[in-house]
């Protein structure tokens, strides 16, 4: 079914008739990633960059965003700056990145550029894939990055609060869920990581630093096995149980 799904999204019926109603760039393509038997995290992040959008594949190294800001963040032990030099580091980190996780955006295409920044997403595309993938998927845990990709993922799930502030979300890290399709599925939610977002990241109400941490722990828990597929370990944490 999400094979389907990304199927449908890399054949969308705004790209191919070069509608711009849903927010896209004229330039933008429909970004999905490779769908594995072994992925057990989703991924939500705001929407394919400039750069990633001339790129077949956002998981390549010269995605500058995937290569020094998605990977280290997820994974404690990979190193930004020797991946420049190595790229035999690189490729191994991607490969974990894709056995493990499901990444998928917000806005599949790229939104196109502003003054120093870059324009933001619309929900149309969003609500045509994104609540659809997650059913789909049954992640065991969603990690969401940027306000929009939170906000939309805690608004479509049953009994969740709509409205939340995303420093709200953030102080629940650790001892939040949201369910879909009956399922109780932890999530952790991070303000979006871009330079241009410095300003929340410094805020020490949007927990930056400590979030990431609280991710490098989660993905850690999850060991990659060659030739067998993916094993979970003993979570260090029930991070499903209700909020006290």
């Amino acid at each position: 079914m999400l094979t389907k799904i990304c199927n449908e999204v890399n054949s969308c019926p705004d790209w191919k008739s070069g509608n711009l109603k849903c927010g896209r760039d004229e330039t933008a393509i429909p970004k999905t990633v490779e769908v594995r038997d072994t992925q057990k995290i989703l991924l939500i992040t705001r929407d394919p960059s400039n750069q990633a959008n001339k790129l077949d594949d956002v998981t390549s190294f010269e995605n500058s965003f995937f290569r020094e800001k998605i990977l280290p963040i997820l994974f404690a032990d990979y190193k930004a700056e020797k991946a420049k030099e190595d790229r035999k580091h690189f490729e191994n980190f991607r490969e974990k990145f894709l056995s493990l996780f499901y990444w998928t955006h917000y806005q599949k295409c790229f939104p196109g550029k502003k003054e120093g920044a870059h324009k933001q997403p619309r929900i149309e595309c969003a609500k045509r894939y994104l609540k659809r993938e997650i059913e789909a998927f049954e992640p065991e845990i969603i990690i969401c990055m940027g306000g929009k990709a939170v906000g939309y993922v805690t608004s479509k799930a049953a009994g969740y609060v709509n409205g939340e502030k995303l420093p709200r979300t953030i102080s629940k890290n650790g001892n939040n869920h949201v369910t879909y399709s009956g399922k109780k599925i932890p999530l952790i939610a991070l303000t979006h990581p871009s330079d241009a977002n410095n300003g929340a990241k410094n805020n020490p109400s949007y927990r930056y630093e400590e979030t990431i941490k609280l991710i490098q722990e989660e993905v850690g828990s999850f060991k990659t096995d060659e030739g067998r597929g993916l094993l979970r370990n003993k979570r260090k944490k029930n991070l499903s149980r209700e909020s006290d």
